[in-house]
């Protein structure tokens, strides 16, 4: 049985898993300027560990303004508000993503894990909690949950959440999720 490439708006490098069935998938979801190469030698190594996991590490949707690699949302207007509207439009293409995995390999929702570092990791955490049924995980790397406590009425799902975050942080400052 071989495995046929992701018909889905999302670009990137997979690697395929070497015990079939595929029974999980890790999707990896790189910074701001950056592609799938940026975390696809981390799908690699995963893919040691798990032979029956199918790993993509997936472009982000639109180019990076500076013509150099690729972002989930505009980064340039840091407002609340902008953040917020932005993750919410990359947020529809890891969910049509996701929803192509649960069918073209059959697995459970919980079988899913986002891998994200920065904007990534927004996207990642972003998508997860909203979900009718929750993935297997999060792990966030740098990143941080946008909107306001408004915003999480819209939570639908308690997908595991691994949030790790330094302190010296200049993009993302980690001194907001210190309580």
């Amino acid at each position: 049985m071989k495995e046929k490439k992701p018909e889905i708006r999302l670009k990137g490098r997979s690697v395929a898993a070497t015990r079939l069935p595929v029974d999980s998938v890790v999707m990896f979801m790189h910074g701001l300027g950056a592609d799938s190469s940026d975390l696809y030698r981390l799908a690699q190594h995963f893919s040691k560990k798990l032979p029956s996991t199918y790993m993509f590490a997936a472009d982000a949707p639109f180019p990076h303004a500076s013509g150099n690699g690729y972002q989930w949302f505009d980064f340039a207007d840091r407002s609340e508000t902008a953040l917020y509207n932005g993750v919410k439009i990359a947020a529809e293409y890891v969910n049509e993503a996701v929803d192509y995995f649960l069918k073209a390999y059959n697995i459970a929702p919980s079988r899913i894990v986002l891998f994200g570092f920065s904007q990534g990791a927004m996207t990642a955490m972003h998508t997860a909690l909203r979900r009718d049924k929750p993935l297997g995980a999060v792990l966030a790397y740098s990143g941080a949950l946008l909107g306001d406590v408004k915003t999480i009425r819209e939570y639908k799902s308690k997908t595991p959440i691994c949030l790790v975050h330094g302190r010296a942080d200049q993009v993302v400052p980690g001194n907001h999720l210190i309580g």
